[in-house]
């Protein structure tokens, strides 16, 4: 009884999640990993490159901006200089995008492993995560040196700046914190934890998105609540590293593809608060009644095990024949989940 109880609360605990459509808008990459959108271009950083697509393309071809790198990481974009963390050598440059044939522009060769970055006026903010460390840059300055910004109890991936203040996410820790840009001194103040492995992350509005990759899915945190609520935006995606936005359109990077969803649609609840499964015993096959749209399903032995994660359109039969006998629950994806109870002979 303690077990159903215990799957039934996990089961609640997901309400009010939203789902909407994942599309793939291009895919055959080569392990792509950080984004930066600028107008429609969407620039994305690749093993050995920095590459773009023009997003208001209906079927985007990637275009090579610049090869030849190590690892490039984290982008951000000033005066028309794309500046990068260039991971793999442990430096950060930037690129004139006003040259038709770019070259790398060396700007500070400070951090072990520069991963991710974030523009503040002049001032440039980038993580060191092997490091343990945040640094800024003067871009008005002529001399490369940076200074230490902040020492991390861990190493520091995502950074984001909202409202004068500075939020970075600790992956092997699973938290994020927050620090007054104008106090590095300060105590830094703990927004979140309770992640798996946050990596990428971007404000829209007072919502904090965050790319949470070894959970394989974007997170929201609203983060004027106190305490915050860790709220599900998208799920079952493949190593999710970074996220932008356009609008309500939001870009993933994912394992090899960039994917985008729009958040302004939702998976029509009457399609999953209507739904009969039949028959009920069953041996092979379950069906669905007053399915109008294409649903994300889960089934969750009575432990709270998942057995199986799938998709299912109208009309199609979901496969339980591999199941032992026994009582099962599926939860049907949307707005507010619909868990129902099924039974195989």
């Amino acid at each position: 009884m303690k077990k159903i109880y215990l799957l039934l609360t996990l089961f609640s605990l997901s309400i009010g999640t939203l789902f909407g459509q994942v599309t793939t808008v291009v895919a055959g990459l080569d392990d792509s990993d950080k984004l930066l959108l600028v107008n429609s271009t969407l620039y994305f950083t690749q093993q050995n490159d920095i590459a773009y697509i023009d997003i208001a393309e209906t079927d985007p071809v990637p275009t090579i901006l610049i090869s030849g790198l190590n690892e490039p990481s984290g982008m951000s974009i000033k005066d028309n200089f794309l500046y990068v963390a260039h991971f793999g050598e442990g430096d950060v440059i930037k690129i004139d995008l006003d040259t038709p044939a770019p070259s790398v522009i060396d700007v500070t060769f400070f951090g072990n492993t520069p991963n991710m970055l974030k523009l503040d006026n002049n001032d440039l903010y980038f993580t060191d995560n092997n490091g343990s460390r945040i640094y800024k840059y003067d871009t008005t300055s002529d001399s490369p040196p940076a200074e230490t910004f902040l020492n991390t109890a861990s190493g520091p991936i995502g950074i984001e700046i909202k409202d004068g203040y500075l939020y970075y996410g600790q992956a092997s820790l699973g938290n994020i914190f927050k620090l007054a840009l104008n106090n590095p001194n300060g105590t830094p103040v703990e927004v979140v934890s309770g992640l798996d492995r946050p990596i990428g992350m971007e404000f829209k509005g007072n919502y904090l998105y965050v790319a949470d990759l070894d959970d394989d899915k974007i997170v929201k945190i609203d983060v004027t609540q106190s305490p915050t609520v860790i709220e599900d935006v998208v799920i079952n995606l493949n190593n999710p590293k970074d996220i932008t936005f356009d609008g309500d359109i939001m870009y993933i990077s994912e394992l090899n593809k960039i994917s985008k969803i729009d958040l302004s649609l939702s998976v029509d609840e009457s399609s999953i608060n209507d739904i009969v499964l039949y028959p009920v015993p069953t041996k092979n096959y379950l069906n669905i009644a007053n399915q109008k749209t294409d649903l994300k399903f889960i089934i969750n032995d009575i432990n709270g095990r998942t057995l199986k994660k799938d998709n299912v359109s109208p009309n199609e039969k979901i496969d339980v024949s591999s199941l032992t006998p026994g009582y099962y629950f599926i939860t049907f994806e949307g707005i507010s989940n619909v868990t129902k109870k099924f039974i195989v002979q």
